[in-house]
């Protein structure tokens, strides 16, 4: 089993490799995209605001984006 936050996961896994039952599993295929794209700076963005509104921030100091190495679509 991989785990998205540790390891890049492989183009080659299978639904059944990653435990998604049979009539759950859609076969998506994924396409690479530039991390100078729009789409990619404003959702990279967003995902950093989401996260530092789920965090207290008693808790932590407040995250940025300092780059976003990779994207795709599925």
């Amino acid at each position: 089993m991989y785990s998205p936050w540790r390891e890049h996961i492989p183009n080659s896994r299978s639904c059944r490799d990653a435990l998604i039952p049979e009539e759950f599993c859609v076969c998506y295929k994924r396409r690479m995209l530039k991390v100078s794209d729009k789409s990619v700076i404003v959702a990279s963005h967003a995902l950093v605001d989401h996260i530092n509104d789920l965090v207290p921030h008693s808790l932590c100091q407040t995250m940025s984006l300092n780059s976003t190495v990779e994207a795709e679509v599925k």
